[in-house]
């Protein structure tokens, strides 16, 4: 073999030099430093920060306003392309990263989350907020349902951030949240959980926040969580930057943002508008006599909801109401039901197959009536009068959401027609019309309520449950001048549920018997006869607030019972057991102190001898061979079965070795 020549030798020597002067030469095959990533966000972070100032017209596209490069693409996948912001948004976005605290109200469906999110994102950001700095913003909502709905939008437009986000709502482990919640950078929470943690979650603080959000504050505090509200505020720290947001703005909620907020920028979007709804939801009203609302709701399913890929949402007064009895009908159309009172799994499962199914019909309480987005409501139907007009409001906003149409129809008995001027009244107005609705298609479901309630003691129960609940949500609204219940035909409600007898409202205050009314004029003329007898006053001084003096009888406090009367009594209380006596409210011989001796005589033959003490021996020993039966006969029959149980577990191995 040869010799190995380096590749320098074989380059002509004119190539050579030249190769190597050139490499020398200044600037030649050297590149410009390169940017560390950091500097590159920090420089990014000055250019947007610089833009913050800036005014915007409604037609910009959330491209053209300066949020972070990540921001950008979460919303370039949420939301579809050149996609504007909504009024509410275009408003709070720029006042909120200009650092003001705000407190905003518009209507159902317009965007309020997005309208906090996107701030609450980029305020971090800016910050250059990391998971070792802590909470940086917190989200109160005052259902775990709004809570999955605001954190499921936060994980799609902050997918490309680096911040860590968590949901701390009820019905999970509160160990699990503890272990992570320190490390979270947004929380997403209901106030009852979040007061949990802050008071038991060893290192958990929240000194370090940067912005503070209430969804629905209005909501809040009607759901009574004011309390909790002004406990978390009191963990705050003083300098943060907070955002209220709702649908309407009340006395509560002005109260609260007087709590919360420095100098806020107020952002009301419905101030403006002829009316407090969507322009794009139909708003009707019918009435409907009380008992006759199943049959209207029934007619409803049969004719409108089962057609083509209609999704209606139903609003009942109460979850009894709302959960038993039309499950019974079958009316061709899914069925779900939604209320405070299921798990929750069970509601966030409800929540999702509703929201993926294309025809479906949901019964649920107020509870998803703010805030809970469902896709493609066609028809809302408020089959029980709401307690307020800012409650009809938010059910009413369960459809026609982002400038879709929808259709809402109110459902009211002769006595709440009062709602309707309501409606007009407010400023801005609701903007309701009357639905003239075919009274011959009606179908009439009450006798077979009535045949199953016959067949099985559970449907029974479920109608009696169901009126008993609708009564005492009734009897129970604040509202007086619109909710009566004396102006209801309760045996026709109770017969349009099944039942073939009225429950009894015990919840009523039980009025007055005649037999009490006849003994109170008894004693009423008993004491007016004793006090004639023993006046010694002037006429002058008869008056009927004087009172009269009595006499104590010792020897008939002596004959009392030992539990009626005990020694060391002072004047004072003898006089009023005295009186007692004679009304007849203490049990004893009652002997007037006029009696002649012979009265007295007759009297005491015509006594009857009572000992309570021998009768309530009596009764506990009865109690006691009661108790002793009870427990043979439960263990006889526990025997039975276990008996039974043991002979077929043989049968059915004698049959597997056949």
């Amino acid at each position: 073999m040869g010799k190995i020549t380096p590749w320098l030798a074989s380059v002509a020597p004119e190539k050579e030099n030249r190769f190597r002067e050139g490499n020398k030469r200044k600037g030649n095959f050297q590149k410009k430093p390169k940017l560390k990533k950091w500097e590159k966000e920090d420089h990014i972070i000055e250019e947007k920060v610089a833009r913050y100032n800036e005014t915007f017209d409604a037609d910009v596209p959330f491209a053209g306003y300066p949020l972070s490069p990540q921001t950008q693409r979460g919303l370039r996948r949420y939301l579809p392309e050149e996609c504007t912001p909504t009024p509410i948004q275009q408003q709070t976005i720029m006042l909120a990263l200009q650092g003001n605290d705000i407190l905003a109200a518009a209507k159902t469906g317009s965007g309020k989350t997005l309208g906090f999110l996107i701030p609450l994102l980029e305020i971090l950001w800016s910050n250059r907020w990391t998971q070792i700095d802590g909470v940086g913003g917190l989200v109160l909502s005052p259902t775990r349902e709004l809570s999955m709905q605001i954190y499921d939008v936060l994980r799609k437009i902050g997918l490309k951030h680096d911040f860590s986000a968590g949901l701390v709502t009820g019905g999970k482990s509160v160990e699990e949240e503890a272990k992570v919640i320190s490390k979270t950078n947004i929380i997403i929470a209901t106030p009852g959980r979040l007061c949990q943690h802050l008071d038991q979650t060893h290192g958990f603080t929240l000194d370090n926040l940067k912005a503070f959000v209430i969804d629905e504050a209005d909501r809040m505090l009607d759901m009574g969580f004011q309390a909790q509200v002004d406990q978390i505020i009191s963990f705050l720290p003083s300098i943060r930057q907070t955002m209220l947001f709702s649908a309407t703005l009340g006395t509560q909620t002005s109260k609260l943002s007087r709590l919360s907020l420095k100098d806020p920028k107020y952002v009301n979007v419905n101030s403006g508008s002829k009316s407090a709804t969507p322009k794009n939801l139909n708003q009707t009203y019918c009435i409907v006599n009380q008992e006759d609302k199943l049959n209207f709701l029934f007619s409803f399913m049969k004719n409108v909801a089962i057609k083509g890929t209609t999704k209606t949402v139903v609003f009942f007064a109460t979850l009894m109401h709302a959960k038993e009895v039309f499950f019974k009908m079958t009316p061709g159309v899914p069925l779900m039901r939604l209320h405070g009172k299921m798990g929750q799994h069970q509601r966030m499962a409800t929540y999702d197959e509703f929201c993926k199914k294309d025809r479906a019909l949901l019964l649920a309480t107020d509870l998803v009536a703010r805030g809970m987005d469902f896709p493609n409501v066609d028809w809302v139907v408020q089959l029980d009068c709401p307690e307020s007009v800012d409650e009809y409001i938010h059910r009413a906003g369960r459809t026609a959401r982002s400038d879709q149409a929808g259709n809402s129809v109110l459902v009211l008995n002769p006595s709440e027609k009062k709602m309707i001027k309501e409606l007009r009244n407010r400023k801005p107005p609701v903007n309701v019309t009357e639905w003239i609705y075919n009274k011959e298609m009606i179908v009439d479901i009450s006798p077979k309520l009535q045949s199953l309630a016959a067949e099985r003691e559970e449907i029974k129960g479920y109608g009696s449950r169901a009126f008993t609940a609708y009564c005492k949500s009734v009897h129970m609204a604040k509202n007086k001048k619109l909710f009566k219940l004396d102006e209801l035909d309760l045996d026709r409600i109770a017969s349009s549920l099944g039942l073939a007898k009225t429950p009894r409202l015990r919840f009523l205050k039980t009025q007055k018997s005649s037999t009490l009314e006849e003994k109170k004029e008894e004693v009423k003329e008993e004491k007016n006869a004793l006090d004639s007898e023993d006046s010694d006053h002037d006429d002058n001084n008869d008056d009927m607030f004087d009172k009269k003096a009595v006499e104590v009888d010792e020897e008939q406090l002596a004959n009392l019972p030992e539990k009626k009367v005990k020694e060391g009594l002072s004047k004072r209380q003898k006089r009023r057991l005295q009186s007692k006596l004679l009304r007849g409210e203490v049990e004893g011989s009652v002997k007037k102190i006029d009696q002649s001796d012979e009265e007295k005589e007759d009297s005491e033959e015509d006594e009857v001898d009572f000992n309570p003490n021998d009768a309530h021996s009596r009764l506990r020993e009865a109690d006691v061979e009661d108790r002793v039966a009870e427990k043979a006969m439960k263990r006889r029959k526990k025997l039975e079965a276990k008996e039974k149980s043991r002979k077929q577990a043989k049968l059915d191995v004698l049959n597997e070795k056949g």
